[in-house]
């Protein structure tokens, strides 16, 4: 702006030397934002700093706890897994779906109300992402929206104290079904609950039998026996699979007769080219492209491979699931797709850290014809279908299994605590809840309530 001639120099100087000041002003508060700046990122990198090291720590609590065996080995596992990881991605190299391809798949109407990706762009659920994963006390997903509703009709939840339940249904020659469900000691004994009725199942130990009774002599240091699975197998027979936690393998049972509740056989420890595989949660998928499949985890995420007979396993073992944090407890069913009247395979898992509340189910899903063998034909449903629930005093769901309810439905059986703290006091108290899992057109497993619980036990 020009100034007047008229105006005099000493006026002028003083116009100068204000509008200094207010450029100097103007400065100090820029300044002075930056500075802020500066402190927020910097207070920003120390709460990652922070949040890494807490993830460390709990790690470190993973690694060494006492409360259940299977962790104590995790440690052990990292170059193994390392290797495996390495492997999954070679498997999908060169292969990984854009998001938006989802729609060309068979059966699959695109990434829908519940953005589900394909495999190269699977992701944990919300505030479970690696590095900063909550410790024991989570936010509980409360908001009931869009989920499908709680339902477990004739059932009073929970069922009892327990984990990994494995339920299978049995039809009985008297038109009524006998539900079954493997259960362990950790040591020496293999152990079937069984019951025609899910309420008395978990409360009643006469319903709990013992099938199998390792020998001490033959197994000197122990079995360890956990997270067991039972599946129909060739000729009306059954077979289990159970971790052993005494040398991180996992081992065959297999019935004599077509009676569950029968003789079983013991078949060793299940094996891939010769060497036993190492992991723990076993589950076998009989397909209907007529293979088999065993699902596991190696202590860090979901492997799967080709069996070959009910206790060996040949070709590739491929990782499914590993995205920086922990997955485990894989379990299969085979939902209609009415879009385009096929099968869809979902492979449910657990995400996070079991003795956590932060601990949930996810799942996997592939139409019948694709390959479960080949990572880039598997999508993944983009929220959890069954998460921690403050309001229904329900925490950490997961570890179960799909099976066919009392009234016909599909429904999944899982282990949750019934405290926000988890497992925080080094024991796991988990419950068993059992609820119906529907799915949507595409046969994939919907978002689900958990069910209420009433502290009755």
């Amino acid at each position: 702006m020009a100034l007047p001639q008229t105006v005099s120099f000493g006026w002028r100087i003083g116009v100068l030397a204000w509008l200094c000041l207010l450029w100097l002003a103007d400065e100090g508060t820029a300044l002075s934002i930056r500075r802020s700046t500066l402190n927020v990122k910097a207070d920003a990198s120390s709460d990652r700093i922070a949040a890494a090291r807490g993830q460390q720590s709990r790690l470190a609590l993973r690694k060494g706890s006492r409360g259940r065996s299977r962790r104590r080995r995790g440690d052990a596992k990292g170059k193994e897994g390392h290797a495996n990881k390495a492997y999954g991605a070679k498997q999908g190299e060169n292969r990984l779906l854009p998001a938006g391809n989802i729609a060309t798949a068979p059966g699959h109407e695109g990434v829908g109300r519940w953005h589900d990706v394909p495999y190269g762009h699977f992701r944990p659920s919300f505030g479970n992402g690696a590095a900063t994963a909550p410790g024991n006390k989570t936010t509980p997903q409360d908001d009931p929206t869009g989920l499908a509703p709680a339902l477990a009709p004739g059932v009073t939840n929970a069922l009892g104290e327990g984990f990994d339940p494995q339920f299978l249904t049995v039809p009985l020659g008297n038109g009524s079904q006998l539900f079954v469900t493997p259960d362990v000691n950790f040591g020496l004994q293999a152990f079937l609950r069984a019951s025609t009725d899910l309420n008395d199942i978990y409360r009643d130990e006469a319903k709990n039998h013992v099938i199998f009774n390792y020998s001490s002599t033959d197994y000197p240091e122990g079995v360890g026996t956990e997270a067991a699975d039972i599946t129909p197998w060739d000729g009306g027979r059954f077979l289990y699979t159970v971790s052993a936690v005494a040398d991180d393998t996992m081992r065959a049972l297999l019935s004599r007769t077509q009676d569950v509740l029968g003789e079983y056989e013991d078949l060793g420890r299940i094996t891939h080219n010769g060497t036993a595989l190492k992991g723990f949660d076993p589950h076998v998928i009989v397909h209907p492209n007529g293979k088999k499949y065993l699902t596991w985890s190696n202590h860090e995420y979901v492997q799967i491979v080709e069996l070959t007979s009910a206790n060996t396993a040949d070709g590739p073992i491929v990782n499914l699931v590993s995205y920086g944090v922990n997955t485990e407890a894989p379990t299969s069913w085979f939902y209609p797709n009415r879009i385009n009247g096929s099968q869809t395979l979902n492979l449910a898992y657990a995400e996070g850290n079991f003795y956590q509340s932060n601990y949930n189910t996810r799942v996997l899903f592939q139409d019948v014809s694709s390959d479960p063998l080949d990572p880039a034909q598997w999508y993944q449903r983009g929220a959890s279908t069954l998460s921690s629930s403050s309001s229904r005093g329900v925490f950490g769901p997961g570890s179960g299994s799909f099976f066919r309810g009392p009234d016909g439905q599909t429904w999944f059986g899982y282990g949750a605590f019934d405290d926000q703290d988890g497992a925080e006091d080094g024991k796991n108290d988990r419950f068993v809840r059992v609820q119906v899992a529907a799915a949507d057109d595409k046969g994939v497993w919907i978002p689900t309530q958990v069910v209420e619980t009433p502290k009755t036990y």
